[in-house]
């Protein structure tokens, strides 16, 4: 009896299961713990816009390098740059983007972005 489970345990095709199964263990371990990096391009969208204005932003896509863990960086493929446009006064803007204004999680980093300053033209509508 002790012979015939020894030799099932041991035969080839077990040891081909257990192989494959510890070495995807491995694998997926490994691939969750390596930063990886994207680079993506955003639009740039404002929100609590006054009905009496119009802004303009130059450029109107940030191009955007985020860092983080594979699984992470899967979610972010629909991301904006929101700007509050309640506090815009008519005329010219610099504005340095933020990752706060990227809604990233927490565990994406916002490693680089261009331009590093976007010009926004706020203007009356007649």
């Amino acid at each position: 009896m002790t012979a015939l489970i020894k030799n099932a345990f041991l035969s080839n095709k077990t040891i081909k299961i257990v192989s494959l199964i510890l070495g995807y263990s491995v694998w997926c371990f490994i691939g969750n713990l390596y930063v990886q990096t994207m680079t993506q391009n955003v639009p740039v969208c404002f929100y609590n816009v006054p009905e009496n204005i119009s802004i303009q932003a130059k450029p109107e896509v940030v191009t955007i390098n985020l860092s983080g863990k594979r699984s992470s960086l899967y979610t972010c493929s629909d991301l904006a740059l929101h700007i509050n446009a309640a506090s815009l006064t008519p005329g010219e803007h610099r504005i340095a983007p933020t990752s706060d204004q990227l809604f990233l999680p927490e565990t994406i980093n916002l490693v680089h972005y261009q331009p590093l300053v976007m010009s926004l033209t706020v203007t009356n509508k007649t």
